[in-house]
């Protein structure tokens, strides 16, 4: 009984060593950082986790809001974070970072130099979501409030997450995967890009949180598109869709078709891709795929196998036509190897790769033919097998 008091008490000893409301209060928890180019330096937003909800600040955004948002400039990022700290009363955390949002503008310029105080900043998890600011400032996109979810970081992964994992419209890219770009500099990097929604000017007031039809949201736009550590284009949803799919990158979408007097429409929620590169440079891809029929609003016998098969045949044909015009597009029109068609080589056919690298954008990138084969089976055919009249 007397080991057992003891243990009790240096239990409750060590415990006070932990951090204490007090210290945890002195953080200034970091949930999202914007990063724009100026013209003599950088101007870092930093979006905090408001615990006390009671700014007034002119640097915040608000004392209702469960965020409050800081800014400053400097000729490098962590001089502008550290300008930040002569601002903020508390010490920056960067622990809880989720996102890390570029200005479009910051990213036509290049945003390799802007990311080596975040890769030694030892606070920083590999898992921050990167994005571009599609025709906008890092800083506008920081500042918005949303409806629905209150801190601003959190909504703006959350959109990223449903528009990736359900419909493969969008692409994931986290901080781990950027820098691996990097490092392995054969693959071109995507991105995904975010933009501002605006229907009047409720984008900074607090209200924008509690009215039903707020005026001011935060959409996943198209991707962004990179050569040689700058943005170049975007590709539309739908090409993501194909770029997706090539990547074997893709939980479940929806396919559809047109049919006479409506649509036929399958939920496809597995998917596998297979990827292989010959020496012809031709780029071979095989699709399997399977899901459930989830609508038909035109007058097919679905009953009949042989009207199943022929759905089959044409939701594999969409699938086709989608890889085939993402890759056929990026490859004419912006000359970017986002497919690390370049790596599969090294990979794959190595000595063929020492052949063609050093000519790879200037003469074998746009040589490059595609083959794509789908085959799909729609397991389910949903609660019934007759079309509503």
């Amino acid at each position: 009984m007397k080991k057992f008091k003891l243990f009790i008490l240096l239990f409750l000893i060590f415990i006070t060593g932990c951090y204490n409301y007090n210290e945890l209060n002195d953080l200034a928890i970091v949930t999202a950082i914007g990063i724009d180019k100026t013209e003599s330096g950088y101007l870092v937003s930093i979006q905090l986790v408001n615990t006390q909800k009671t700014g007034t600040d002119t640097n915040t955004s608000g004392g209702d809001s469960k965020f409050t948002i800081y800014e400053a400039e400097g000729k490098t990022i962590e001089e502008a974070i550290k300008n930040v700290s002569y601002v903020c009363p508390k010490n920056i955390y960067l622990y809880h970072l989720g996102i890390l949002i570029f200005g479009e503008d910051t990213a036509k310029k290049g945003i390799k130099s802007t990311m080596d105080y975040i890769i030694r900043n030892i606070e920083t998890r590999g898992d921050v979501y990167v994005f571009v600011a599609r025709g906008k400032d890092a800083n506008d996109i920081i500042k918005v409030i949303t409806p629905i979810e209150t801190l601003n970081a959190k909504n703006i992964i959350s959109l990223l997450e449903k528009s990736s994992k359900n419909l493969g419209k969008a692409v994931l890219m986290n901080f781990r995967d950027l820098l691996n770009n990097y490092i392995n500099s054969k693959t071109e990097i995507v991105m995904p890009s975010i933009t501002i929604v605006e229907r009047n000017d409720l984008g900074e007031q607090v209200e924008n949180i509690a009215d039903s039809d707020p005026g001011t949201f935060l959409k996943i736009d198209e991707t962004a598109i990179f050569k040689e550590d700058k943005l170049i284009g975007y590709m539309t949803n739908d090409e993501t869709l194909g770029y997706n799919i090539l990547k074997d990158s893709i939980n479940e979408t929806i396919v559809n078709y047109k049919c006479k007097n409506g649509y036929v429409e399958a939920l496809i929620n597995n998917l596998k891709t297979d990827v292989e590169v010959n020496e012809k440079l031709e780029v071979i891809v095989n699709i399997k795929a399977s899901g459930n029929l989830s609508e038909v609003s035109c007058d097919i016998n679905i009953e009949s196998v042989e009207k199943q098969n022929e759905i089959e045949k044409k939701i594999a044909k969409q699938l086709e036509e989608a890889v085939k015009i993402t890759f056929n597009r990026i490859k004419d029109d912006y000359n970017s190897d986002i497919f690390g068609i370049l790596n599969m080589y090294y990979l794959n056919k190595n000595s063929f790769y020492h052949e063609i690298e050093k000519e790879w954008y200037d003469k074998h990138f746009n040589d490059l033919k595609i083959k794509v084969k789908a085959e799909v089976d729609l397991i389910g055919k949903g609660n019934t097998l007759k079309v509503i009249e």
